[in-house]
């Protein structure tokens, strides 16, 4: 409504229609003039978006994928209209939500990812451009732990077709206690052990680039914030893995039976370095 005033208090006052005193008409015009609203401007700075499309985003660090189950294109063939990208599914999950908003999630936006793979190995997979590098970034939640057992589970997999080709995961080392880990072929970098908080938020940062023998390329940063700047573990870079093949897909929720439950959003895949994030 003030709006709508001060525009038609402005407009009058300069069409000569009302006011003898033409100084009567300096305070609305001029407050008309400075208001950013009327303008065209934001009144106040909007939360900066993640994803605008699958492969689009603000800080255009996305070509491969940008997902933050924020969207309206079908998660999966024909229902679920949460995503930016469409993804397939393999084995059957006890709980998969699309669309999961319960703390403590959501991990960007309002919506993430909640999958409870029961213990069977259950993934989701989307296509991508085959590229010979992939950078990336993604928000990860660890689920429920069984402490007795020793396994290896991946947060995030790139494959050529089905064949893993880079896995960015973690490994029990002890009871309890894990270490990242990076494997482009051959053995995979490891961190330092590490202690999982049931429930915390992981920013996962990680790198491939193809081999031509014994010197492919994988790192694996983990960072407790999303800007990237406190790091709590590293696996440093792998430089002599066996990967000859490109990428050209990426597989989440990769799991065994040490992490039944886990939670993901704000995935980017891109060509180049990607930084922190500021949504």
């Amino acid at each position: 409504m003030k709006r709508i005033l001060f525009i038609l208090i402005a407009f009058l006052c300069l069409s000569g229609q009302v006011w003898a005193d033409p100084t009567e008409c300096r305070e609305p015009i001029q407050l008309a003039r400075m208001n950013g609203y009327i303008a065209g401007a934001q009144s106040a700075a909007a939360a900066t978006a993640f994803c605008t499309k699958g492969t689009a985003c603000p800080g255009n660090d996305c070509s491969l994928l940008c997902e933050d189950w924020e969207g309206a294109v079908d998660c999966v063939t024909g229902s679920l209209p949460y995503c930016r990208n469409t993804w397939a599914t393999s084995g059957t999950f006890t709980t998969q939500t699309w669309n999961y908003s319960t703390s403590p999630a959501p991990l960007q936006g309002s919506l993430s990812y909640y999958g409870d793979s029961g213990g069977t190995g259950t993934r989701i997979t989307k296509a991508i451009t085959e590229s010979t590098t992939v950078y990336g970034f993604s928000a990860f939640v660890s689920g429920t732990m069984s402490t007795g057992l020793y396994s290896t589970d991946s947060a995030v997999k790139l494959l050529n077709s089905t064949t893993a080709v880079a896995i960015f995961g973690y490994t029990q080392s002890a009871a309890g206690v894990y270490k990242w880990s990076a494997s482009c072929g051959g053995a995979a970098a490891t961190s330092a052990g590490f202690t999982f908080t049931t429930g915390a938020v992981y920013y996962l940062n990680f790198y491939y680039k193809v081999g031509t023998g014994a010197n492919a390329e994988c790192q694996l940063d983990v960072y407790s914030d999303k800007g990237m700047t406190t790091q709590v573990a590293t696996t440093g870079l792998k430089n002599s893995g066996s990967a000859t093949a490109n990428v050209d897909t990426v597989e989440l929720f990769a799991t065994n039976t040490t992490f039944d439950q886990t939670i993901h959003d704000a995935l980017k895949l891109h060509t180049s370095t990607i930084g922190g994030q500021s949504w």
